[in-house]
């Protein structure tokens, strides 16, 4: 049975961070993936960068001269020269129109947006060439571990490693298979559909979400991609039933947004499905750290997500090195956790957008001033947004003191009440699965 320092099942962002890093640190590492080659996407994104803004202890820049990802303090960067566009603000759309423009609050665009499969494609060949062992096209069915050790059972073969980072993505199956999910409180099953599109022609080159409010998916998201003349259509809800084709023909159709469509050719489609749980209070034990599902939903901001494979690795480096035993083992990466994810990480209550009908969010959106200053950055974001709706709110009251009461009740509501009936129609899968001669 072969056998390594660490190994890493995943390579998006997380397990690529991790694999560069230990290597970096002349680590013997495997990379195990399900597939083979890593573009196109298979899986629903929006290829966002949040850049500039610190967030989970850390920030990024684009540098187009060298070609590179930057972390702003952890010395390390990922390896990208593909195009990058600049989305320079969100725009939300009630179903008659009305706007509320959000911009960032110091005047930069809102975020940028890369090619994912280009940078993942690139940032492993890297790690290929600095020693990773590639083990594609194979899928882990079952984990044991025992002393020392981590032995991965794959499709095809079983590897043995002292540790293992489990990169593989929202909904880990390895995170599943270890026992981890079994305490933490469901939310709720989130369905997505996208499709990448051609001739795409709105108004505004904005980050557009169109938003329907209750009896459908809350909010349809129009992103500009990377590649120039195509956009990215998103919708996504927790109905069982979501229907989403419907959806979309419906939007070219007889939605606000049916205009820009007339000269829209599909590119390409894909969909995710996600079992949303609360964050890991504890992301690492028995040698295992979970970094591709540890928080809310998943690490979020694509980029962010390789700070937590590059923690991981240098913890169990300095673990091996200095021969920590125990819990000394996790302490680094456990610390990092708290500060910068578990305390900021929490599920929200209740949400606008999805509980106002279309008629009342076409009222409240008539009230939004010409721009609001915003962050995609989510604690910015919610203290900006709290501020402009202290200010909004004696304004509605006013002329619609109704309107202003249910907001108050949707805004009060807890967690529990807020993804009650989303939980109900979810189907949380946490046990570990069985094996496959069971």
């Amino acid at each position: 049975m072969k056998t390594y320092d660490v190994i890493v099942v995943g390579a998006g962002p997380g397990g690529l961070g991790a694999c560069l890093k230990a290597a970096s640190m002349g680590l013997k590492t495997a990379l195990i993936e399900r597939r083979s080659r890593l573009a196109p996407l298979a899986r629903a994104c929006s290829e966002g960068l949040l850049y500039e803004e610190e967030y989970h202890g850390d920030a990024v820049q684009v540098n187009r001269e060298t070609g590179r990802i930057e972390f702003q303090k952890n010395d390390f960067y990922l390896r990208y020269t593909g195009p990058v566009r600049e989305t320079p603000y969100f725009m939300n759309v009630s179903p008659n129109g009305n706007r509320m423009k959000i911009v960032r609050y110091d005047h930069k665009a809102i975020h940028l947006v890369y090619d994912k499969a280009q940078c993942l494609e690139e940032n492993l060949d890297d790690a290929v060439g600095a020693g990773v062992e590639f083990l594609p096209d194979q899928t882990v069915i079952d984990l044991e571990t025992a002393g020392e050790t981590v032995t991965v059972h794959t499709n095809k073969e079983s590897l043995r490693g002292r540790f293992l980072i489990a990169a593989d993505g929202h909904n880990s199956l390895c995170a599943r298979t270890a026992g981890f999910n079994t305490d933490r409180p469901f939310y709720g099953t989130l369905t997505n559909a996208c499709w990448y599109i051609k001739g795409f022609e709105p108004e505004e080159p904005a980050h557009i979400h169109l938003v329907e409010g209750k009896g459908g998916p809350a909010i349809i998201c129009f992103n500009p991609r990377a590649i120039e003349g195509e956009y990215n259509v998103m919708i996504s809800g927790f109905s069982p039933n979501p229907r989403y084709r419907e959806k979309f023909e419906q939007l070219q159709r007889s939605s606000v947004m049916a205009p820009y469509f007339t000269k829209v050719e599909i590119v390409h489609s894909l969909s995710c499905i996600l079992n949303l749980f609360g964050p890991l209070e504890n992301p690492c034990r028995d040698n295992v750290f979970i970094v591709g599902d540890a928080a809310w939903i998943g690490q979020t901001s694509n980029t962010h997500a390789a700070l937590t494979g590059l923690k991981a690795a240098q913890c169990i480096h300095d673990a091996l090195k200095e021969k920590k035993t125990g819990a000394d083992i996790y302490a680094p990466y456990q610390q990092w956790w708290d500060e910068n994810f578990a305390c900021h990480i929490r599920p929200p209550g209740g949400n606008l957008f999805e509980e106002l009908t279309g008629d009342e969010l076409n009222e409240l959106f008539s009230y939004m001033p010409d721009e609001i200053e915003g962050s995609e950055e989510p604690i910015t974001a919610k203290k900006l947004m709290g501020a402009f709706f202290q200010k909004l709110i004696p304004e509605v009251q006013k002329k619609n003191p109704q309107l202003v009461q249910k907001i108050a009740a949707i805004q009060q509501k807890s967690t529990d009440e807020a993804w009650h009936e989303k939980r109900s129609a979810g189907f949380p899968v946490r046990k570990k699965p069985a094996k496959m001669s069971d």
